[in-house]
C-alpha cells in the first residue's frame, strides 16, 4: 500500500501507475491517516507542500517516506521537454517514480507472509490472489467487509459471490476473515500487545468482537496465534483449504479483479 499528499493531479496519476499492479493507493491526508493508524503502508510520498503534514502523520506513526522535492520536479519537466518526444506529465513521470519506489521497497510482514503462504500451498499464488490478500492484509479495517472489496472491483457482493461461487471458490468473505486473522496473528506476535489495541489496531469493533471472530474463523484463540507454532498452523491450514491447485486455477481467473491493469 502506497499512500500520497501530492496537490499536483499528474504526479498523482503517476504515482497510481508508478505502484505495484497489486497494491492500492491512497490519496489525501484522512486516507492516510486511517492508513497509518490501522494499516500496514510501505510508504507515503509527498511534495513540498506537503512536508509539515507528512511530518505529523511519520510522527505519530511508523512509517517511510518520499519526498518530491521541487528541484526533482523541475528536472523530470526538463527532460520530457528535451526528448524530443510529445508526452504527458503524468506518463513522464511515472516511469522514473517506479524507479524510486522500488528503490524504497523493503520486505513487509506482507511479503513475507505471502511468501510463506506459497511454500505452504506448494506452487507460486495466482496474481489476484495476492493482489486480494496483499490489500486485506495491508489495511484490515478497510476491507472489514464485503464493502470495500466492492468498492475496489466495482461489483456488488452478491455478483462477488457469484464469481466466486462459480469458480469453485470459498466465499470471499471467508477468505477475507482468514486474511484479517493473519494480519490479527502478525499484530499479536508482539507479546506487549493487548487484545484491546489490536482490536482497535486492526479496525474491530471490540476486543470481544476481536477474539470471538479468530476462534471462530480458525479455531483458535487470540493466545495461540501469537506464538511461532500459531501462526505455522494458521498458514498451513489456509493453504490446504484455500490454496490448493483447483483453487489456485480459480483465482487465476479473476485477474481483472484484483490486479491493475499494467500502465
Amino acid at each position: 500500500m502506497i499512500l500520497g499528499l501530492l496537490s499536483d493531479p499528474a504526479l498523482r496519476i503517476a504515482l497510481r501507475r508508478a505502484a505495484s499492479p497489486e497494491e492500492d493507493v491512497l490519496l489525501g491526508p484522512a486516507l492516510s491517516a486511517d492508513a497509518l493508524r490501522q494499516g500496514f503502508p510501505r510508504l507515503l510520498v509527498h511534495d513540498e507542500e506537503a512536508r509539515e503534514e507528512a511530518a505529523r502523520l511519520l510522527e505519530v506513526h511508523q512509517g517511510h517516506s518520499l519526498e518530491l522535492g521541487p528541484t526533482l520536479l523541475s528536472r523530470w519537466d526538463g527532460e520530457r521537454r528535451s526528448a524530443g518526444v510529445l508526452v504527458s506529465r503524468a506518463d513522464a513521470a511515472a516511469p522514473r517514480l517506479r524507479v524510486l519506489l522500488r528503490q524504497r521497497n523493503r520486505p513487509s510482514w506482507v511479503d513475507l507472509a505471502l511468501r510463506d503462504l506459497s511454500r505452504a500451498a506448494g506452487a507460486p499464488l495466482p496474481p489476484p490472489f495476492r493482489g486480494f490478500a496483499r490489500r486485506v492484509m495491508e489495511f484490515p479495517a478497510r476491507y472489514d467487509d464485503l464493502h470495500g472489496v466492492s468498492l475496489l472491483t466495482g461489483l456488488s457482493a452478491g455478483a462477488l459471490k457469484a464469481r466466486f461461487r462459480r469458480r469453485a471458490l470459498e466465499s470471499p468473505y471467508l477468505h477475507l476473515r482468514w486474511l484479517r486473522c493473519l494480519a490479527a496473528a502478525h499484530v499479536l506476535s508482539d507479546p506487549a500487545m493487548t487484545t484491546l489495541q489490536a482490536s482497535h489496531r486492526l479496525g474491530f469493533t471490540t476486543d470481544g468482537n476481536f477474539c470471538r471472530t479468530i476462534r471462530r474463523t480458525t479455531g483458535l484463540t487470540p493466545t495461540v496465534i501469537r506464538s511461532r507454532h500459531g501462526w505455522n498452523h494458521l498458514l498451513v491450514t489456509f493453504a490446504t483449504r484455500f490454496l490448493g491447485a483447483e483453487a489456485r486455477e480459480g483465482w487465476s481467473e479473476l485477474e481483472r479483479l484484483f490486479v491493475r491493469p499494467a500502465a
